[in-house]
């Protein structure tokens, strides 16, 4: 279809009839119908042409995303050379913000290369440090391409508290993975396939 700046000018002049139509008050319900198809014709025909077609609103596709894991040779390494930071990071139900360690125990690692995923995945960590029930919404999208502004989520997950017997680094894992349960599942939600 080609668009001409004479399309766009006669429904620009027929809407200005009908606003000029509905100030009389008379039909107005089917005037106010009729402005309305035209306004989102003339949009419509000003975005549309044979180069750039109408596009959906929304739009998430996947590319075989690589799963989210633990690297046990890192980890190994991460809690032989800083387990006492690692240990301050580690939720404790008696703690202010334990959700807030969360994140600095999973931000901790990532830095420290033991959480592997998929290069092109951004995964992110809001925390709710509610006093009642404090948990986190886990957030994955992309690092580059058209849709990197674009998050997707399964919404609020509760923070689950290691056993307070277990080591700091039995207590990391048990809190890396329960994360990495939350994104991998994510992705499976997404993809279907993991």
């Amino acid at each position: 279809m080609t668009i001409t700046a004479n399309d766009t000018e006669f429904l620009s002049a027929v809407l200005a009839g009908i606003d000029a139509w509905l100030d009389d008050d008379r039909n107005l319900d089917e005037l106010g119908h009729s402005r309305n198809l035209i306004r989102k014709r003339i949009s419509q025909l000003a975005t549309d042409s044979e180069e750039s077609p109408t596009r959906p609103a929304f739009v998430i596709v996947h590319g075989d995303p690589a799963s989210f894991e633990v690297d046990e040779a890192a980890f190994e390494r991460w809690i032989a050379s800083n387990e006492d930071e690692v240990a301050g990071h580690i939720p404790g139900s008696h703690h202010e913000e334990p959700v807030s360690d969360l994140i600095a125990l999973f931000d901790a690692a990532r830095a420290a290369d033991v959480i592997t995923g998929d290069y092109r995945l951004e995964l992110l960590i809001d925390a709710a440090n509610a006093p009642r029930d404090p948990g986190f919404t886990l957030l994955l999208r992309n690092r580059n391409g058209e849709q990197e502004n674009i998050a997707v989520t399964t919404g609020f997950t509760e923070l689950i508290y290691a056993d307070s017997a277990l080591s700091t680094a039995q207590a990391a894992r048990f809190h890396l993975e329960h994360v990495i349960t939350v994104a991998n599942g994510l992705l499976y939600l997404i993809t279907g396939d993991l």
